[in-house]
């Protein structure tokens, strides 16, 4: 399912509490905890990349199986990349990673 360009220019007119209040009059179950707003007077609408990013311990990994590069091929211009690390405490997204998130438009 995709969200039409009509409905994100609507969404981007309304407060995050109007649409809290909307999802509290219909059956949706769930709630995001812990989003926060990084920069006062900022708003963010857009069509969700999401991406589940397993964790490990210190050298676990190797630097060729972080996939960085592909979570931004998989979001195009205006789309909002969400990435789940199961709260782990550790940087998923670095400055290169995000430059070339924004010279793509995301």
């Amino acid at each position: 399912m995709t969200v039409s360009d009509d409905v994100l220019k609507r969404y981007a007119t309304l407060a995050t509490p109007t649409i809290a209040n909307a999802l509290d009059d219909i059956p949706f179950e769930g709630v995001m905890r812990g989003l926060a707003q990084v920069v006062p007077g900022s708003r963010c609408v857009g069509r969700a990349v999401t991406v589940r990013q397993v964790t490990g311990q210190r050298g676990d990994f190797t630097s060729e199986d972080f996939k960085v590069g592909k979570m931004i091929d998989a979001a195009g211009p205006g789309d909002v990349l969400v990435i789940d690390n199961a709260g782990q405490c550790v940087s998923t997204f670095g400055g290169l990673a995000t430059f070339a998130a924004k010279l793509k438009g995301i």
